[in-house]
């Protein structure tokens, strides 16, 4: 192999390897959660609302029979975070 051929080989390489990390930062973050009663039960149909202080948006979820909650993929910036349940009759 000439030396031209394994520069170029190398240099392709080194791309990869460069550019694979970059390729995984979203530049945010996730939030997951299970909402328990005082007994450590798991709380169901549960309402969580996370609001970013910076664009004003508000993204709800609803926790699941486990008490489970999650929002992905949330941009970085300062939020909130509230949760509600309906009284049951």
């Amino acid at each position: 192999m000439s030396l031209k051929i394994k520069l170029l080989f190398s240099l392709a390489i080194l791309a990869v390897a460069i550019a694979t990390p970059l390729a995984a930062q979203i530049g945010g973050g996730s939030i997951v959660g299970t909402v328990k009663d005082p007994t450590g039960a798991p709380v169901p149909d549960v309402q969580i609302t996370v609001h970013s202080q910076e664009t004003n948006e508000e993204r709800t979820a609803t926790t699941n029979s486990d008490g489970y909650y999650e929002f992905p993929l949330l941009p970085s910036s300062p939020a909130t975070q509230s949760a509600t349940r309906k009284a049951s009759s």
